[in-house]
């Protein structure tokens, strides 16, 4: 699990957390105007925003607070209370994605789009790497993810593929219940799943010697 307010707490981390938040909310808005599939683990939220009109900030809260509560449940004594810090954080988040939201057109030509689906993909990795790399707060799908590494004691890599499987086919089911068909799965959800990752590793580095210039 990753650890909470490591080394010594400056200004300057927190900033570049709340960057990180900035290019994350980006990415995953980025990556719903793509029109070619949501990434599996805001697929679930996004629909229900989509089918019930409901506020999407408020669905995306909902489903961070739902991972939170399952690290309290996975690891109950080894859940450390700060990890309910995520609340706040992902309240926050939850907000910039409705920013972006807002202001970001649908892509239309598929040139467009998968042109939108690259830079996603490296706003959400930089945003990841960021702010897991500050070792503040987790970000609560990966917070989910390492939960579940360590209930099924298996390695991390193993567990987020598990969780984004688990979101898809969430997300497959209660779209053909609630609508009769399957939405916003698609090629991007494929090409998300596979890349963001790898992605992430190739910022490991230098997110590595940021952190210790801000520490």
């Amino acid at each position: 699990m990753n650890q909470v307010f490591e080394g010594k707490l400056t200004s300057q981390r927190v900033l570049v957390f709340c960057v990180g938040l900035l290019f994350l909310g980006f990415g995953i808005d980025m990556n719903t105007k793509t029109m070619l599939g949501l990434s599996p683990i805001n697929s679930v939220p996004y629909n229900v925003h989509t089918l019930f009109d409901i506020p999407l900030w408020m669905c995306v809260y909902g489903f961070y607070v739902l991972c939170v509560l399952l690290q309290w449940a996975l690891l109950r004594e080894k859940f450390h209370p700060v990890q309910f810090l995520q609340l706040l954080t992902s309240l926050v988040n939850s907000f910039v994605i409705q920013f972006f939201d807002d202001r970001l057109p649908f892509f239309s030509s598929p040139f467009a789009r998968f042109a939108a689906l690259a830079v996603a993909i490296v706003s959400t990795a930089i945003g990841i790497s960021l702010t897991a790399g500050m070792k503040l707060v987790p970000n609560p799908g990966e917070g989910a993810a390492s939960a579940m590494a360590i209930a099924m004691r298996r390695d991390l890599g193993f567990a987020k593929n598990t969780l984004d499987l688990g979101c898809v086919c969430l997300s497959v089911v209660f779209t053909l219940v609630a609508a009769g068909r399957v939405m916003n799965i698609g090629v991007g959800t494929v090409v998300s799943m596979l890349l963001t990752g790898r992605v992430v590793k190739l910022f490991s580095k230098p997110t590595a010697a940021l952190y210790r210039r801000v520490s």
